[in-house]
């Protein structure tokens, strides 16, 4: 089990703590911003700037598309970029371009998919929850960065929408929401899955 496994593994068990302390946070901007500063520091430390560039780009040309072309244009246009983009990351070392960290496909795959759904439903006023049709035509890149880094599932999935990253963000009553028990029950599993991953490991790396 290499070094970065460990990391890797140590951040996944972080996160648990991590979700509660988001939770318990208060107001949806400080919700919104522990979500973004620990995906992007997670992906910095997993991956390191090389890695974690390439999502980066993507997430900017991504907010270029949508902030130029407007509701009505941009989306397909951001789709082919976002699988454009994709396929210069899987093809970059033919390009002569270093090859990417090994962990850093989980992060680009991620956001990809983030992005490319994205430009569909941040001009929804049903999504977005904004009445005023000036603030639904500019997004801010703050708000692009944020759901497409918010660091839960940003390694390993599942992925979510954009009105599910608003829902956790903006929820009324967080605090009737359990999260230490179900935390324990799934932590439950973590030695059998364990013992299977490092004997998967040792046989078949």
């Amino acid at each position: 089990m290499s070094t970065t496994d460990i990391l890797y593994l140590s951040m996944l068990l972080g996160s648990i703590p991590l979700g509660h302390l988001v939770k318990i946070s208060g107001s949806p901007a400080r919700k919104q911003f522990l979500c973004t500063a620990a995906g992007i520091c997670l992906g910095m430390a997993l991956v390191g700037v090389w890695g974690i560039l390439h999502s980066f780009v993507t997430i900017l040309g991504t907010y270029l598309i949508v902030v130029s072309l407007g509701p009505r244009r941009c989306e397909w246009v951001a789709f082919l970029y976002v699988f454009g983009y994709l396929f210069f990351f899987r093809t970059c070392t033919y390009f002569g371009f270093e090859k990417p960290p090994a962990h850093s496909n989980a992060i680009q795959l991620l956001v990809t998919l983030r992005c490319c759904t994205f430009p569909f439903e941040i001009f929804d006023p049903e999504v977005t929850g904004e009445t005023d049709s000036k603030k639904s035509k500019r997004p801010s890149f703050y708000e692009f960065l944020s759901y497409s880094y918010c660091y839960c599932g940003l390694t390993t999935g599942p992925y979510y929408r954009y009105k599910t990253f608003k829902d956790m963000i903006n929820q009324e009553h967080p605090k009737q929401i359990s999260t230490f028990i179900p935390a324990i029950r799934n932590l439950k599993t973590v030695p059998f899955f364990g013992a299977i991953y490092l004997l998967l490991n040792h046989y078949f790396q």
